[in-house]
């Protein structure tokens, strides 16, 4: 409702002026805030002022702690954020980026460019860096029949030096070409000349066992390249321990390197480049895959242009550890276009990682499900590009179906619909120094949330920003979902263009339940924080909701909104240069208790030039203010609409009119420290409403005001009325009216918009 019917009460004017005449200004103050005192925020009084009447000012919330990623891991570099608000982040790649390598070379993060897999290749047939006191039997490619493993008479096979090996035995292979099966039964190891020149070749297709299979062991596998129509490297069996040093697995079938039923893997400086899926199926083509029990753990690592999976863990007792490693361009399912994750732990499954890059992979950087378990630390999962089955995915990490994942110091950069998605019953996350940023809408642009979380899974986050995501920085939904979040940091969410809207720092809703402690939200769209739908609750301390701007189409720009039955409590809350409204409290059974908030100068809409009020409640729901300050704010400092306020130790300061230029707008600029109406009841006590533009307190439409213990003071008007019947001393109780050009009037004044428009 845009304006109210014309004041026309006479009698009820002069009795209320002759009333409210009764009260003089103050000698002396009453309670003036101690100047000295940190948490007393200065109210904008001039110096040469009289010192109104002071309630208790709020006390300031406490700083939020930003993510701290460093120290960095060795050779990442330190790169400072755009803003003094962004969180500074570690970069695995040198400044010209990751760079591609010749076959037997790879770039591994922290390096500032490719490195030889291995030994330089010797100028004669076999590797020159051989053990002393060891038996050696040697293999060369195209050596005459019958030799007998020594350099004068080598074996022309490297099967047929393992069939003569005892425990212990080197296999010195030379340079060559080795189409073979090669067995590993007992404790051995195969050392070939070089990577680039030695080569061990698959016979034919076989998917029951490797180019290289090992059954045995102690085994150890180096120096060489491994290619061919099979899996790479076959680890199968609780009695087997494989080392891998200087091996690059090229182009192999199915699998790069399987280990499987309890095998044990351990190695350094590997690379698994281009596995892809078998070729009349057209399934797998995964680069590492663990499974039935078995247990891999690799530094230094590569894995490169595989297929479905650069990754895989998939059920109980597997587990994983990688460090110094990076996953990339993980390629979706030939066969029917869906995964291309870069890492995948499944069915109780577990895997750690540290220092490792998980870059340019398709549909998920990394997915946790079925009971699995995720260890991050010093992780990037980067530029994650839907698949071509589900143009809605690209999710950085994907936590589902009661799986867990923690993550410290990693970075999030980057991907598409969800930089972290946690979904289902079970499902928990523990955060800690972490930066979602930038995620994007797929290519239907759909949203790019930074963290969304759902279906009543849980979560712990600690030092976490989210920084230029795509419609939502945070989302919590579902009844039975819960976040607990501390120092948090989200900065500059865009509006979808899809739709214009969104852009919402962080919304709790459906049903959800948050905690915040210290908390910073700045110049995200259409909503700071918004907390939406029965049963959504949110617990805050210690925020900042700063210049939240509006929708494509200007609308809103809330600092901080509770609507459709949601409840939240806040306190020591600093809401300054939103749009519409600092505070937001609207529809029915919505609460809100707010304590130790400062709203200060929030701007009018931009396109009508309304709005820009400090406090706005409406539509039957109730709010409960304790120290507050509204401090330049524009139209109306705190506006009760068909709704229930208290408010106590409030002060209401320096209320402008809104940015309209008059011509055609309702209200006219206005500016009222207070305005009730809509049968709205409005308690003020220990208050103090002063220098309005136009009014310090009006009443119309049936809206009520109790007035106990305060100051109305240096408004053109005090109090504007346009109520019938109304008792008198309900504005009286220890109140003092002072420096007002007019303590009251009745007069008719044309109103601004009663409501404002929910996101």
């Amino acid at each position: 409702m845009k304006n109210g019917p014309p004041r026309s009460s006479s009698a009820l004017a002069l009795a209320l002026a002759g009333a409210l005449l009764l009260s003089a200004c103050p000698e002396a103050s009453v309670d003036a805030p101690d100047a000295s005192a940190e948490e007393a925020p200065d109210i904008g009084l001039a110096p040469d002022a009289r010192t109104p009447f002071s309630p208790d000012p709020p006390v300031a919330p406490e700083p939020v702690q930003a993510p701290s990623l460093s120290p960095c891991p060795a050779g990442w570099r330190l790169l400072p954020g755009p803003t003094a608000d962004s969180a500074a982040v570690c970069e695995p790649w040198p400044e010209a980026g990751v760079q591609e390598c010749e076959p037997d070379s790879a770039h591994f993060p922290g390096e500032p460019g490719c490195s030889r897999i291995g030994a330089d290749c010797p100028s004669g047939d076999w590797p020159e860096d051989l053990p002393d006191a060891t038996k050696i039997l040697y293999v060369r490619a195209g050596a005459a029949a019958g030799g007998t493993g020594t350099l004068s008479a080598p074996y022309r096979s490297i099967g047929a030096a393992l069939s003569a090996a005892t425990a212990g035995t080197v296999v010195a292979i030379g340079k060559g070409d080795y189409c073979e099966d090669v067995i590993l039964r007992t404790r051995v190891t195969i050392w070939g000349a070089c990577v680039a020149q030695t080569r061990v070749l698959a016979p034919s297709y076989s998917n029951s066992r490797g180019v290289v299979s090992v059954v045995g062991g102690p085994s150890t596998v180096r120096n060489l390249q491994v290619s061919g129509s099979r899996p790479g490297i076959w680890a199968e069996g609780s009695a087997v321990s494989l080392t891998l040093k200087d091996v690059v697995i090229e182009g192999a079938e199915t699998a790069g390197l399987l280990a499987r039923a309890g095998a044990r893997v351990k190695g350094t400086n590997v690379v698994i480049r281009g596995t892809h899926p078998q070729t009349a199926t057209q399934i797998s083509g995964r680069g590492l895959s663990v499974e039935v029990g078995a247990q891999v753990d690799l530094s230094r690592v590569s894995i490169e242009s595989s297929f479905d999976f650069g990754a895989l863990v998939m059920d109980s007792g597997s587990a994983l550890r990688l460090s110094a490693a990076a996953i990339r361009n993980t390629r979706s399912r030939a066969s029917d276009g869906t995964c291309g994750r870069g890492l995948d732990v499944q069915s109780q499954g577990s895997a750690e990682l540290n220092g490792v890059v998980l870059e340019g992979n398709h549909e998920s950087g990394a997915t946790v499900l079925l009971g699995g378990s995720l260890v991050l630390g010093n992780v990037v999962i980067r530029g994650t590009e839907p698949s071509q089955a589900d143009v809605e995915t690209g999710f950085g990490l994907t936590v589902l179906s009661g799986s867990t994942a923690e993550a410290q110091r990693c970075l999030f950069d980057r991907n598409h619909g969800f930089g972290l998605f946690i979904d289902n019953e079970g499902s928990r996350v523990d955060l800690s120094d972490v930066v979602i940023r930038d995620t994007r809408g797929a290519p239907a642009e759909s949203q790019g949330t930074g963290l969304g979380i759902a279906d009543r899974a849980t979560g712990i986050a600690s030092r976490v920003a989210f920084e230029r995501n795509l419609s939502f920085g945070v989302l919590i939904q579902d009844p039975g979902t819960r976040l607990d979040l501390t120092d948090l940091t989200v900065l500059d969410t865009g509006v979808n263009p899809k739709d214009g809207d969104r852009g919402f720092g962080l919304e709790v809703g459906l049903g959800a339940h948050a905690t915040l402690k210290r908390a910073l939200l700045s110049g995200n769209h259409v909503v700071g924080l918004l907390v939406d739908a029965a049963g959504s609750q949110l617990e805050a301390q210690d925020l900042t909701i700063r210049d939240t701007l509006p929708s494509l189409d200007d609308q809103a720009g809330i600092g901080l909104s509770v609507q459709e039955g949601a409840q939240a409590t806040a306190e020591r809350v600093v809401l300054e240069g939103n749009r519409v409204t600092a505070v937001m409290v609207a529809s029915p059974s919505t609460t809100a208790t707010l304590t130790d908030v400062v709203a200060r100068q929030t701007l009018s809409e931009k396109s009508t030039g309304q709005f820009g009020h400090g406090v706005h409640v409406q539509d039957s729901a109730q709010l409960s203010l304790q120290r507050v300050l509204l401090d330049g704010n524009r139209e109306i400092g705190l506006q009760a609409s068909g709704s229930s306020v208290t408010a106590t130790d409030i002060a209401i300061v320096d209320t402008h009119p809104n940015a309209c230029d008059g011509s055609g707008c309702p209200g006219l600029g206005w500016g009222a420290g207070v305005l009730s109406a809509s049968k709205a009841t409005l308690s003020l006590s220990r208050f103090l409403v002063t220098r309005s533009h136009a009014i310090g307190i009006e009443l119309v439409l049936d809206g009520a005001v109790d007035l106990a213990h305060g100051e109305v003071s240096s408004n053109p008007i005090g109090v504007g009325a346009l109520v019938s019947s109304y008792d008198m001393s309900r504005l009286q109780q220890d109140v003092v009216y002072c420096d007002n050009a007019n303590d009251f009037s009745a007069d008719f004044v044309p109103l601004p918009d009663l409501q404002i428009t929910l996101p």
